[in-house]
């Protein structure tokens, strides 16, 4: 007998995300379609009931390196809600951190008065970039953790934070 899954995935952020989900759910037996919305974080799967179990689908979900979440309404509404606020959070330390990063590494060129030892401000320099990165990118690095298992995705989060610690040395 044929039935149909619905449940929330939690920590997509592209396409190729999606597209793991779709395989890892696409490989167990009794799994008659997959389809994954990354813009509503949901999966609707149509699946053999006598040959493959729910819990058994949610595991495939999480071995992908994302979180299956059945769905409730309210609660969905609560988490997006919250989910908002953290966003929030983040863009504000980002643009906080950003702003005077901006100030002090362009600031000289537009205003050569402004022009002071180099070295002095790099190590500043650092501290908001690093800010930047290990708070309000924290997500990012986070799910880049969660697929390195399963070599879903190729990501090298850090680049600008790490050429940032090479010019302070």
């Amino acid at each position: 007998m044929t039935e149909r899954l619905e449940l929330r995935v939690e920590g997509m952020n592209c396409a190729s995300c999606v597209a793991a989900v779709e395989r890892s759910i696409g490989k167990l037996r009794g799994v008659g379609s997959a389809t994954v919305n990354l813009a509503t974080e949901r999966v609707a799967v149509d699946y053999a009931s006598d040959t493959v179990s729910p819990s058994r689908i949610k595991a495939a979900i999480r071995e992908a390196g994302y979180r299956p979440v059945d769905l409730d309404l309210d609660r969905d509404r609560d988490a997006r809600e919250s989910g908002d606020r953290g966003l929030r959070l983040d863009l504000g330390v980002a643009v906080a951190a950003t702003l005077p990063l901006l100030v002090l590494a362009m600031g000289p060129m537009l205003v050569p008065a402004l022009h002071l030892e180099a070295r002095a401000w790099q190590g500043l320099e650092l501290l908001l970039a690093t800010a930047v990165q290990l708070f309000a990118g924290r997500r990012f690095y986070r799910q880049a953790w969660a697929e390195l298992p399963s070599a879903t995705s190729v990501l090298m989060p850090g680049a600008a934070w790490r050429s940032s610690a090479q010019a302070w040395r």
